[in-house]
């Protein structure tokens, strides 16, 4: 029995790892190229193509580093946290404080591609009615108090890992307009409401929020990107004339789709694996899935397309070009 199991073992094992079943360069091209259609085409809430249009127009879009990201530039990613794990922020005396609060020095050189504020949940709010509120506290008159609200977020913004996310590029590039030092500081306070009860920051979650960021820089990458090495981002750029598309998307006139590859130890030391391996310390039947490299960060693509004559739209569709990758659980 055991001399059948091994030889059924080895057969598998061949199979798996022979280079028949190992997709060529050619039919991973024919697959993203697929994939990256169907998205477009569900993104502008299309079924299919339009049909053709003989009308042609030439369009002048305005175009930065999110409209249309060039892979000669490199990424950074940076997570910031908060300069202690106290929840206070104050007055220099003391007096004035603000619970639920903290305190951010950031330093960013370079473009902000992306940027979330990253909160973690506790287990026990996974099912719950949640409202999550954002605000910027200023120091007005010697005093702290509220002067913005950033975002609102609810319950549908809940990861499975208990993630939530929340994107602030716009307020960190507004942060940082005009900013010469390249760092700022920013106070920053949650609210979060369950069930329409406000509870205290340290009630609902796990740790203290962090903001990563994505910077575009503008050094050209060097390590070279394959499958058999480390986790990386590989580039690749869709044109939309090879496409046969050029007739109705009128600009821009492709983007860097990129996707990722390469290794990933079931060891990677990622806070979700680490949340996950100590489920699993906990619960002897819990299974851990192996990480795999997946997309981390994504630019929007700007697009101006026509679906009929005289009928020209302009859209931003989300999560277009991937910026970074990173081992992650499934």
């Amino acid at each position: 029995m055991r001399l059948w199991l091994r030889t059924l073992l080895l057969v598998l094992s061949f199979e798996l790892t022979s280079p028949a079943c190992m997709p060529t360069p050619t039919s991973m091209r024919n697959t993203i190229i697929h994939n990256e259609k169907a998205k477009i085409l569900q993104r502008i809430h299309l079924p299919r193509r339009p049909e053709s249009v003989e009308t042609k127009v030439s369009y002048r879009v305005e175009r930065d580093l999110t409209d249309f990201y060039e892979p000669e530039f490199g990424v950074e990613s940076n997570s910031f946290e908060p300069i202690s794990n106290s929840s206070l922020c104050r007055t220099m005396d003391g007096e004035d404080i603000i619970p639920d609060c903290f305190i951010y020095h950031l330093e960013v050189k370079g473009t902000v591609v992306g940027a979330d504020f990253v909160l973690l949940l506790k287990p026990q709010f996974r099912s719950v009615n949640l409202t999550i509120s954002i605000y910027e506290v200023g120091r007005i008159d010697g005093q702290l108090s509220r002067i913005d609200k950033l975002v609102v977020v609810g319950s549908s913004s809940i990861s499975e890992d208990l993630i939530v996310k929340t994107d602030i590029k716009e307020e960190m590039r507004q942060w940082l307009r005009g900013n010469t030092n390249y760092n700022v500081e920013k106070l920053l306070m949650i609210s979060a409401k369950v069930n329409g009860f406000e509870l205290p920051f340290w009630d609902v979650f796990r740790k203290t929020p962090s903001i990563d960021v994505v910077i575009g820089t503008p050094e050209k990458q060097s390590s070279r990107c394959e499958s058999s090495s480390k986790c990386c981002l590989m580039s690749f750029y869709l044109n939309f004339t090879e496409l046969g598309w050029d007739d109705w998307i009128l600009s821009p006139p492709g983007y860097h789709a990129n996707y990722c590859v390469g290794q990933c130890p079931f060891n990677s030391d990622t806070e979700t694996q680490a949340v996950l391996r100590s489920a699993k310390t906990n619960d002897s039947s819990f299974f851990l899935p192996s990480p795999s490299c997946a997309p981390l960060y994504y630019a929007p693509l700007k697009m101006i397309y026509t679906v009929g004559e005289n009928d020209f739209r302009k859209s931003v569709l989300h999560g277009m070009t991937v910026l970074s990758c990173s081992c992650s659980s499934h």
